[in-house]
């Protein structure tokens, strides 16, 4: 179940999941002052600035069927590449009770939605074709 009915029109969707970003926000020790959604497509990304002008990535994986131990699995091999390559990745960032991946529930009959905030990556989107 998704924070809005599928039917609603795509202006509305939006508006509810920048509500849910806000509240999602507050899981971190990040203090922001815009939230912009970038990406409305299989997930929701937003682009979060905050009070000294750090930008950061919030991707939530609101249709996605991966489990907490695949968003986990995907966030150590991040680490693991940054520590062993020089590969430009973007850095995750943990929420305030030290997760790097945050479950959100929106009421009490939805399924958890796992949300992964990093340090933005400035740069070009390579798109569907690179």
């Amino acid at each position: 179940m998704l924070p809005f009915d599928a039917s609603q029109e795509k202006a509305q969707q939006i508006e509810i999941l920048k509500q849910f970003a806000h509240e999602v926000m507050e899981s971190y020790s990040i203090t922001f002052q815009s939230l912009e959604l970038v990406n409305y497509e299989y997930n929701a990304t937003f682009k979060v600035v905050d009070q000294h002008q750090n930008s950061y990535a919030l991707r939530m994986n609101i249709n996605s069927k991966r489990s907490k131990a695949n968003g986990l699995a995907e966030i150590s091999f991040i680490r693991h590449l940054q520590a062993e390559t020089d590969v430009n990745l973007p850095t995750p960032i943990a929420n305030s009770a030290g997760s790097f991946l945050t479950e959100y529930r929106y009421n009490p009959d939805s399924k958890k939605i796992l949300c992964v905030l990093y340090k933005w990556l400035e740069g070009e989107e390579v798109g569907d074709n690179p």
